[in-house]
């Protein structure tokens, strides 16, 4: 995107101006399906969360959706300790990957490999 915005469309891939349309096309879809049939609406993924899954490495992608499995057996499980804690324990792990982030860009600084 940076390069984009920086170099003008010339910088996009040859024939990704298709791929610009069939995401301009499901981007529109997913909202005006979504109003038209509530039933759809249940099974439907948000447009947004749809976007955000293309321009992020794929690996958060999968630790989002592993995590949301565990939830949902976690919730299976025992649904007072999923509603009481399920927020906390998932901004913990949110932070405290973050916090890895960190000390792992301060050990590559450092040269640290392995």
């Amino acid at each position: 995107m940076a390069e984009l915005l920086s170099q003008g469309l010339d910088a996009m891939p040859t024939n990704a101006v298709y791929g610009v349309i069939a995401g301009g096309i499901f981007g529109v879809a997913m909202p005006v399906l979504r109003k038209a049939s509530p039933a759809a609406a249940k099974v439907l993924p948000s447009g947004l969360a749809f976007g955000i899954a293309f321009i992020i490495p794929a690996f958060y992608s999968l630790a989002m959706f592993f995590g949301t499995v565990l939830f949902y057996i976690w919730k299976g499980r025992a649904p007072q300790d999923a509603k009481d804690l399920g927020f906390a324990v998932a901004s913990g792990l949110i932070a405290g990957e973050g916090l890895m982030g960190v000390v792992n860009a301060v050990l590559t600084l450092l040269g640290v490999t392995g």
